[in-house]
This record gives structure tokens, C-alpha cells and sequence, in this order.
């Protein structure tokens, strides 16, 4: 009889795991790995729960989508293309804030495709399953870049045309959604104020061109800069002392 027991509490057990946090051993492995992808870029701003209430959200204006639809039905009219294209090339592209980054440079049309997948387990919809048997990119395309030397001539000059078009560069990219500068901006990156003391400017160049390359496994995405915009950039952040 106690062996029964302890057999039946076993079972049970089973059941409570595999129903537990959304049937979370029964879950597709295709939306398993969604869900991992979404927790490391995306909650920070739209949350765990998909709901819009990251702790990163309460820096934004515009506030991030509350991806459940459980105020007003938005992503459930959307096309599963219409989320491909707002992942892969960010808000920007379908007319909404440019604080949404785009990730095409950073993750593989598969890990793309999991991430939506994941997202249509968090509201009704009629789109279908997405098909993951079809062919697909493995491996995420990834921008080399060119190298700088440090205390090259090229970053010594002082070039006020350049500081001014790398600050609006960071402004129509929508860093401040991610990044501080002074009392302003987003808290899931470093706080930028004083970043032009702290780095060397040719390992910002060759950052900017390439995040993963510089550092594996970093949150920011590569946004596909031209070599121009990058440095841009870099002169811009490198004048924040």
C-alpha cells in the first residue's frame, strides 16, 4: 500500500510539471525555444508574460505593445508576415516607434519565425500554425566589419559635422529605448552618459558594425550600419564626457 502511494504521489507530481507554467513539458519545441529567445530580447520591454509591463517599459513613450491583446485586439488581426517584418526590421518599418529594434542582422529567419511562434501562444488568432518544415536560414546573418585602428588620425580629427550626424543617427534608431543619456532614455543597456571617457572609440566603431562579434551573447542588435553611420556614432558617444 505504500508503495502504491509513493507511486501514485509520483504520478501526480508528473501531471502538476506538465501542466504547471503552460504545459511546459508538452510544449513544442519550436515555441520552447521562442520563449527562451523572447525572455532574453524582448521582456525587458514587453515582459514576461508578453503584457507590455517590462521594467524597461516605464522609459518608453510609446508605451511597448501588450502582445496578449487582452485590452484591445491588435495582434490577433495581424498577419504572421506583418510580425516577421516589424522582428526583422524593426518598428521603423511598418510606421511605429523606431524604439522597437530590428533583428535581421542578429538572429536566424528560424529563431525569428520561434519568437512569433511563442507570441501566438499569448493571444487568439486564426493565422495557422507556422510551418517549420519548410527551409529556413540556420545560421544568422552576420555583418563583419571593418577594424580601426586605435588613435588612428581618422578619429583624432575633431569633425563637429560628424558628432551632429551621429547624434541624430542615435536618434532615428532609437537608442534612447534601450540606453540613458543624462536623465533620459531606457535602462536595458549601459547608461551612456559619460560612455566617450570609459571606451576606447575603435572598439565602439567595431562594436556598433557588429555587437555579437565584439561580445557573444550581448542583448543589442545588430543593426546592419553602414561603416559611415557607425563611425558617426562612435564620434557622437565619444564626445559624452
Amino acid at each position: 500500500m505504500k508503495i502504491n502511494k509513493i507511486i501514485l504521489f509520483g504520478i501526480s507530481s508528473i501531471f502538476l510539471l506538465m501542466f504547471a507554467g503552460g504545459c511546459a513539458l508538452l510544449e513544442d519545441e519550436n515555441v520552447g525555444q521562442g520563449r527562451k529567445l523572447f525572455g532574453y530580447y524582448c521582456s525587458s520591454c514587453h515582459g514576461e508574460k508578453g503584457m507590455g509591463d517590462g521594467f524597461n517599459s516605464l522609459n518608453l513613450d510609446p508605451t511597448p505593445r501588450d502582445l496578449t491583446d487582452s485590452k484591445e485586439v491588435y495582434l490577433g488581426k495581424q498577419k504572421n508576415e506583418d510580425l516577421y517584418k516589424v522582428l526583422s526590421l524593426g518598428g521603423g518599418a511598418i510606421e511605429k516607434s523606431t524604439r522597437m529594434p530590428l533583428y535581421k542582422y542578429t538572429l536566424s529567419e528560424k529563431e525569428i519565425w520561434q519568437i512569433i511562434a511563442f507570441i501566438r501562444t499569448l493571444h487568439s488568432h486564426d493565422t495557422g500554425d507556422i510551418d517549420f518544415t519548410k527551409e529556413m536560414k540556420i545560421k544568422p546573418e552576420r555583418l563583419e566589419g571593418k577594424s580601426m585602428k586605435a588613435g588612428s588620425e581618422k578619429f583624432k580629427k575633431k569633425n563637429k559635422r560628424a558628432m551632429l550626424m551621429g547624434k541624430k543617427a542615435y536618434k532615428k534608431t532609437g537608442c534612447s529605448g534601450c540606453h540613458k543619456i543624462g536623465e533620459k532614455g531606457g535602462t536595458v543597456g549601459p547608461d551612456l552618459t559619460h560612455i566617450g571617457a570609459r571606451l576606447n572609440p575603435a572598439w565602439m566603431y567595431k562594436f556598433f558594425l557588429n555587437p555579437q562579434r565584439m561580445i557573444k551573447h550581448v542583448k543589442m542588435p545588430n543593426y546592419g550600419f553602414k561603416d559611415k553611420v557607425a563611425f558617426n556614432i562612435t564620434y557622437y558617444l565619444k564626445s559624452l564626457k
